[in-house]
């Protein structure tokens, strides 16, 4: 059997006298505790393990009623530690909480830390992540799957993986339940919410696409009642009109242990192809009554529900559909027809089913009973009370190698110099691999060299030559690529790439800043040679996901820290604008709308345009119908343009003087935009378009959705004359910078990158 997956295992056992100092110490648990609700039973059964551990436990719950709860007067030891009334500080060394939702400001003990706690997504909120640093000391989750949702979110607390208890399901077989009845050879189990998250839907179509009525088999359905549980309506949609719907029972109620005891006892097979789980409690129990488990191979079952334990259903990447959902979260999509495979192999093939399921069950048994989970508890409460070593430890930060641009105009350049300058990184990059750079595109540097960069590819295979030579030559552990098609051709990176294989990088990661463009081409096969690819959106995960490549991150694009200095108003209303010069962000639409405004309003408005423009034709073009259509509206004494590539200092000082910031741009390939970021510097309200493009900055600008020259006018004359309406925005945007900081993304990208290496060692 392998070892376990829980770090805390490796941690050694205390000895007799720690314990007994350990026990003396007080203990407050709080959350739910009452009824079927899943987070009550894991709270319930928790309190019961820690009490039998020998710690003085007591619980608090919120729940008004939870002293006449059948459930918990069942447990009469947990029953009994419950409290009348929440604690005052100092009164618990230890304060563990499971709760929903999560809450951190009004805990009372010396140490505070979650424990069991769960969560189903890639990413959680900024507000929770702020939560979590500031209020706790650590936490205690139920997979490895939260623990690095968690870490990649920016929780630079410990994070200890305890796992969940599963073995008080067998209490119920105690009593010689019988298995629940059933009128087909076969039966598929699916036990859940039937949440959107859990897929319910997708089985319900792969089972309808694999078996008939003519086959003696049957898919059971258990859920309970919820406003988001439309499975039944669903069912009847799927087999209305169908020749020979395959049976199907849906119950949707509730029920009480034995009944599902019962339940499992009758399956031939559990099917839970899940977008996201924190740990899969119900998979879990299936495998210790003997069921073979068919889940998909994502999130925080694959603890246990593994090509050993399981027959895993394929996915891929999408964005969370969640209502909780960060917006750069992802969920897995999981293949119908992989659910159908899957269910027909497990039934066809009972022998390979009982290993597998057999396997899980012994897994199951040795690290997730509740005793394990106290052993675990045990030693986590011991390292914090002694700050003594932690399982949460990376390995030490190793070098650094980057391919990117530097010092030179480009955006990649620009963001590349913000993100390797913060803290995370000192020391740490040991060469950047960077561009040849032409006279136009050079930006002065020769107070300040560098002797780390080494400029060796351009736009040839010479170039190229030249950089596989160093990389073949290089001796750091990882490699960072900054990647946009723009610099590195197909045919490019599959030169590179077939040669990194056999390099000394133990760890190649890359970050794609524009996936689109490369997968219009169909030009992704590539990106399955690197060991993680970093990205700005859902959406570039989801087509990477599609390529095969499934190690996929969603870090947002960074800021700069803002502008808090006082803004004054200007006599005449000024208008900004900033980015490279392109057709697609509408510079010239912007004019003719300040053209229009400007008959209007008669001369109370200007209009800066700080647009650099390059060597591209795309570019040249852009600027020559600029400058045609303020020459054609007479706007030469309303617009200030300036078309070099400017400082970030001087550009963030010009448009701080604007009162409005417009960037009306149009569809484009890229993901994001670092303009827009440099811009928000200034500290002045944006107004902006819908391009996709912008749709990270949608709670913080003002947005047009309709983009035409009369509806941008209407929109700045609205803003113009209305100040609280124009700044309404002000404070949204600086806390957006402020969680999306550099800095702040560095320490999520630095934890990704030790976490890959720390696995490859």
């Amino acid at each position: 059997m392998a070892e376990s997956v829980y770090q805390v295992d490796q941690l050694p056992s205390l000895t007799s006298v720690s314990k007994t100092m350990l026990k003396r110490q007080s203990v407050l648990l709080d959350g739910p505790f009452k009824g079927d609700y899943s987070l009550a039973i894991v709270n319930r059964q928790l309190a019961r393990s820690l009490l039998k551990a020998g710690f003085r436990v007591r619980c608090y719950s919120k729940e008004r009623d939870w002293q006449t709860d059948a459930k918990l007067k069942e447990m009469p030891d947990v029953y009994e530690t419950m409290l009348d009334s929440y604690p005052a500080k100092g009164k618990y060394k230890f304060h563990l909480r499971n709760p929903w939702p999560p809450e951190t400001s009004d805990m009372v003990g010396e140490v505070n830390a979650y424990v069991c706690f769960a969560w189903e997504e890639t990413e959680i909120p900024v507000y929770m992540v702020d939560r979590f640093n500031r209020d706790l000391d650590f936490m205690m989750v139920t997979s490895n799957f939260v623990k690095q949702s968690f870490k990649g979110s920016g929780v630079k607390i410990p994070i200890h993986v305890i796992g969940n208890g599963c073995d008080h399901i067998l209490e119920q077989s105690r009593d010689n339940v019988p298995a629940y009845q059933k009128n087909t050879d076969k039966r598929i189990l699916h036990v859940s919410s039937c949440f959107p998250r859990k897929g319910a839907e997708l089985l319900v179509d792969a089972y309808c696409r694999t078996f008939t009525a003519t086959d003696d088999v049957e898919l059971f359905i258990k859920t309970t009642p919820n406003p988001h549980n439309e499975i039944e309506s669903y069912v009847r949609k799927a087999t209305k009109g169908l020749e020979s719907a395959p049976k199907i029972k849906v119950v949707n109620k509730h029920w009480d242990n034995s009944q599902i005891v019962s339940l499992y006892k009758s399956a031939d097979l559990l099917v839970a192809p899940s977008k996201g789980e924190g740990f899969g409690l119900p998979f879990a129990e299936a495998m210790l009554f003997g069921v073979p488990v068919a889940t998909t191979a994502f999130s925080g079952q694959t603890d246990f529900c593994t090509p050993e334990t399981s027959f895993p259903i394929d996915y891929t990447l999408a964005p969370s559909g969640s209502h909780v959902s960060s917006g750069y979260s992802l969920w897995a999509q999981p293949s119908v027809s992989s659910i159908g495979s899957a269910m027909r192999l497990a039934l066809s093939d009972p022998q390979q089913a009982k290993r597998k399921t057999e396997a899980g069950r012994q897994l199951i048994l040795r690290d997730l009973t509740w005793a394990r989970v106290a052993e675990r508890i045990e030693k986590c409460l011991f390292s914090a009370l002694n700050k003594s070593s932690s399982t949460d430890e990376l390995t030490p930060s190793s070098k650094i190698d980057l391919i990117t641009t530097w010092h030179q105009r480009c955006g990649i350049a620009t963001y590349s110099e913000h993100l390797y300058s913060t803290e995370a990184f000192n020391g740490r990059i040991a060469n950047i691999f960077s561009r040849i750079v032409i006279d136009e595109d050079r930006i002065d540097t020769s107070d300040d060299p560098d002797e780390r960069v080494n400029r060796l590819w351009s736009y040839d295979h010479r170039g190229i030559d030249r950089l596989i030579d160093a990389l073949n030559s290089a001796d750091s552990p990882i490699l960072w690529w900054q990647h946009h098609p723009g610099h590195f051709s197909y045919d490019d990176m599959i030169r590179v790439t077939g040669v990194l294989a056999n390099s000394r990088y133990k760890v190649r990661v890359i970050t794609m800043h524009n996936v689109k463009e490369v997968a219009l081409k169909g030009e992704l096969d590539w990106v399955k040679s690197f060991d993680r690819v970093f990205v700005h959106s859902v959406g570039d995960a989801d087509l990477l996901s599609k390529a095969g490549q499934r190690n996929v991150v969603v870090i947002p694009h960074g800021f700069q820290r803002a502008n808090e200095g006082p803004r004054s108003e200007n006599d005449v209303f000024t208008i900004g604008s900033f980015g490279f010069l392109f057709k697609h962000k509408n510079i010239d639409l912007l004019v003719a709308a300040v053209g229009r405004l400007k008959s209007m309003v008669a001369d109370d408005v200007r209009l800066v345009l700080l647009n650099c423009v390059t060597d591209a034709e795309q570019s040249l073009e852009a600027q020559r119908q600029t400058e045609t259509v303020i020459d054609a509206l007479d706007l030469r004494g309303t617009v200030e343009t300036d078309y070099s590539f400017l400082p970030e200092n001087e550009i963030v000082s010009r448009l701080s003087q604007c009162d409005l910031l417009v960037f009306p741009y149009g569809d484009s390939n890229e993901t994001a935009t670092g303009a827009v970021r440099v811009a928000l510097l200034a500290g002045a309200p944006i107004l902006c378009s819908s391009s996709p493009v912008l749709n990270d900055l949608s709670r913080i600008s003002h947005r047009i959705s309709d983009l035409n020259i009369e509806n941008l006018a209407e929109a700045i004359t609205i803003l113009m004359g209305n100040r609280t309406l124009l700044n309404i925005y002000d404070l949204d945007a600086r806390h957006m910078m402020d969680a999306f900081s550099y800095e702040k993304l560095a320490g999520r990208y630095q934890w990704f990158i030790d976490e890959t290496i720390g696995s490859a060692t």
